[in-house]
């Protein structure tokens, strides 16, 4: 049970969380569940006890597996000490769940593509695989070292975990000290970090197609790497639907990412290459790159030569296939952009329409109905050194979210801001200094305004607290105010005729004095 105190259940609750969420985002139903790396059998319990289904509990700890029967006692599960790595369930289900880092625990070369191809071939048709992994990306964030120190049940426990980014390996310390030890309980881990291109090849070679990855902090689409991440795959409908020899995908940063079989590259040459066709991801960052990018435009225009043609034509062959498989390109979005000596703000959107309804009749030509059932999304960012437009592909079954639109003006476009590019007209100077203008001043109010305005918030405030019905409170607002008007001028009646002055000068400096109270202020 001191396992599921420190780290057990709070790592449940959040893996709770975050199943809730991205089964009902992706519409997962199951009857079926088995839960590999199980532990002390926390996440297996709430399977059977929140969605009424069987499940199956693998883990390769004796240990784990006793305090397992004790939280899954008279429950629909049934536990298994295997080696997940060699996994082989009494039958198919519908749903793996594998959480808690297991799958970083194999640190050795091959357990991660052994897993995957076990966990393929133990799901039904449709299954789905849903888990959780620490990548390579500072899973630690800018340290390469945490301590944990706390207490719980008159022990001390100390938590030490230090991240070896050359190695890419977590090497975690828990020492255990209880009142009179003489020395404490020590346990030793490792865990390899995954980079995700790692982990999208070992699914593609398993078969699983990915509906998704998310950022396992806040479940959204990732548009950096972040440190952990959770992904959802599923095996193809029918067990000959994932062709080996096709695309490998990976769903990051709200796309999918494709890249071919055949292109063998590792992490360290990623930013070697100016023009990669392909989805790899770099080591530091998880950004999306394009799948094609069209060069090669006039100086200004945005018409279409035959080599671009040709690459477009290659493009709509790909997501034309793409849907002969478990996974088709559902959404492209095409970004033009304009180079340093282009200003036309319009020219980078005008290439990116050009591309789109070159792209549009290319698969018009190989589907009729396909360019209706895609979704298309048309951007201009403005300036890049090579004056391109870039297409985008995902595939998934939503559409997926598009980061704001940040347009880069040209330095040309910038400058012809700012100079003229002829003398200036009259009408045109008129206009300058009209756009130009201060804001106007707000409006100066008199004396009086502002009495009137003091005195009606007081008695509103008064009123308020005395629970005066609104029916009667302009009446009183009324009354007061004319109480108010007789009694000031009664005063003032009365220190003027106290002058003895003539009776035109009186009736001259009642007229001054009410004159003034209307005379707006400064």
């Amino acid at each position: 049970m001191s396992y599921d105190a420190t780290v057990g259940l709070p790592f449940f609750l959040r893996a709770r969380k975050a199943f809730e969420e991205l089964t009902s985002r992706y519409g997962i139903n199951f009857r079926t569940a088995a839960d590999i790396g199980c532990g002390t059998g926390l996440f297996a319990r709430y399977l059977t006890e929140s969605f009424r289904v069987p499940v199956i509990a693998v883990d390769l700890s004796n240990d784990m597996l006793r305090i397992a029967a004790r939280n899954c006692n008279g429950l629909n599960v049934r536990l298994l000490r295997q080696d997940i790595r060699q996994l082989r369930l009494p039958r198919p289900v519908d749903l793996i769940t594998c959480n808690f880092d297991t799958l970083n625990h194999l640190i050795g070369e091959g357990d991660l593509e052994q897993t995957f191809r076990r966990v393929y071939w133990n799901l039904k048709p449709g299954g789905h695989f849903i888990f959780d992994s620490v990548t390579n990306c500072g899973p630690l964030g800018p340290s390469q070292r945490y301590v944990r120190r706390f207490r719980m049940r008159r022990r001390t426990v100390v938590q030490q975990v230090r991240w070896d980014p050359r190695a890419r390996l977590l090497s975690v310390v828990v020492s255990i000290r209880s009142p009179g030890d003489m020395k404490p309980t020590v346990e030793v881990h490792r865990e390899r970090a995954y980079s995700p291109d790692e982990i999208s090849r070992a699914l593609h070679g398993a078969g699983f197609s990915i509906r998704g990855v998310h950022d396992a902090a806040t479940l959204a689409l990732p548009g950096m790497c972040p440190p952990r991440i959770i992904v959802v795959a599923q095996k193809a409908r029918r067990d000959n639907g994932a062709d080996p020899n096709g695309p490998i995908s990976l769903a990051m940063g709200g796309s999918m990412y494709l890249h071919e079989p055949n292109d063998q590259f590792s992490d360290h040459d990623l930013g070697q290459l100016p023009r990669q066709r392909t989805g790899a991801l770099l080591t530091n960052q998880l950004q999306m790159p394009p799948f094609e990018t069209i060069t090669g435009f006039p100086t200004g225009g945005s018409s279409l030569n035959a080599g671009q043609i040709a690459r477009i034509n290659q493009t709509a062959e790909f997501i034309k296939n793409s849907w002969n498989g478990s996974s088709p390109i559902a959404s492209v979005r095409v970004t033009g952009y304009i180079n340093s000596d282009e200003w036309q703000r319009e020219l980078g959107e005008q290439r990116a329409v050009a591309v789109r309804d070159a792209l549009v009749t290319a698969l018009g030509r190989l589907r009729s109905t396909l360019p209706s059932q895609i979704r298309w999304v048309i951007e201009d960012r403005g300036f890049s050194p090579l004056a391109k437009v870039e297409i985008y592909l995902w595939a998934g079954p939503t559409p997926p979210s598009v980061p704001p639109l940040v347009r880069i003006p040209s330095p040309a476009e910038a400058a012809r801001r700012i100079v003229p590019l002829g003398p200036e007209t009259p009408e045109q100077r008129i206009q300058r200094i009209l756009r130009t203008l201060p804001p106007a001043p707000p409006p100066k109010r008199s004396f009086n305004q502002m009495f009137w305005r003091r005195v009606d918030e007081q008695l509103d405030s008064a009123m308020s607290r005395l629970n005066i019905p609104h029916s009667m409170r302009s009446h009183i607002r009324d009354g007061a105010h004319a109480a108010i008007r007789r009694g000031s001028e009664a005063v003032l009646n009365q220190i003027v005729a106290a002058t003895d002055l003539p009776t035109q000068v009186q009736e001259a400096i009642r007229t001054t004095v009410r004159g003034l109270l209307d005379v707006p202020i400064q």
